[in-house]
């Protein structure tokens, strides 16, 4: 039932982004919108404190906040009462272990590497899972030709929200990136991974193995940043179509847009 039900998003998604109008979506994102600000005004102080004298929070009254903001003041922002320190300490204790646990069984957590200088939590429920999963499903990028989904998935830390895309016919080989090149093509060859997802560093160093790589591969995926031209023409030959973002030559910024 879960599966028909992320099924039944991920061509509801499809629907409304190929077939609904701009002004139809527009008008859709503001109702959903409207509907997340009722929510955060009841069940988040962060938020109640803002324009404490009005019924309902507008868009204008939110503020601009960056990571190292939403860090400080997470205990507040967040609406389900969870504490920052103690999912971070879960989380560093789960990679520890190398688990992927729902923390409570209830939330997935994840905790990006801080290479920005901020660590930042992300946290879902079980049905936001569901959900995060379905976009990945309906809006990931990859050319219509490509059957099989094999990914090379690197990054410095994983999330338990990641591995339910296996049950979608999505392959997920979750590597830590700093392991060395030639253990990441072996993995590519043996498992012949063909989507390479990592950021762009990683890509760099595995186009300079390219020729190792026995099979082509129909996808790369630059994580967090652009991905230079160098890399994209050094994996030219085994990379036959990669049309992103418009631009044959470029490579999408994030995975949560998957591969697109």
């Amino acid at each position: 039932m879960r599966l028909l039900l992320t099924y039944f998003e991920k061509l509801l998604l499809n629907y409304r982004f190929y077939h609904w109008s701009r002004i139809r979506l527009e008008k859709h994102q503001s109702r959903r919108i409207r509907k997340l600000l009722k929510i955060v005004k009841k069940k988040s102080s962060y938020y109640r404190s803002m324009n404490k004298g009005a019924d309902k929070l507008s868009y204008d009254d939110l503020p601009v906040i960056d990571k190292a903001d939403m860090m400080s003041g997470f205990n507040r922002i967040n609406t389900e009462k969870l504490d920052r320190d103690d999912l971070i300490k879960y989380k560093i204790d789960q990679e520890k272990k190398s688990r992927f646990d729902l923390y409570k069984g209830k939330y997935s957590i994840g905790l990006s590497s801080g290479t920005s200088g901020n660590k930042g939590l992300t946290v879902l429920s079980k049905e936001e899972i569901r959900l995060y999963n379905a976009l990945l499903w309906a809006r990931n990028g990859v050319p219509k030709g490509v059957r099989a989904y094999r990914v090379l998935f690197a990054l410095r830390t994983n999330n338990p929200a990641f591995m339910e895309t296996g049950s979608l016919g999505i392959d997920l080989f979750y590597v830590d990136y700093t392991h060395p090149a030639d253990k990441l093509v072996t993995l590519i060859n043996e498992k012949k991974l063909n989507i390479l997802a990592g950021p762009p560093s990683l890509l760099l160093i595995l186009s300079e193995h390219n020729q190792k790589i026995g099979h082509q591969i129909d996808t790369l995926v630059s994580i967090s940043a652009k991905l230079f031209y160098l890399t994209y023409n050094m994996f030219y030959h085994i990379v036959p179509s990669i049309i992103i973002d418009g631009d044959k030559n470029m490579i999408t910024e994030d995975w949560p847009v998957l591969l697109s």
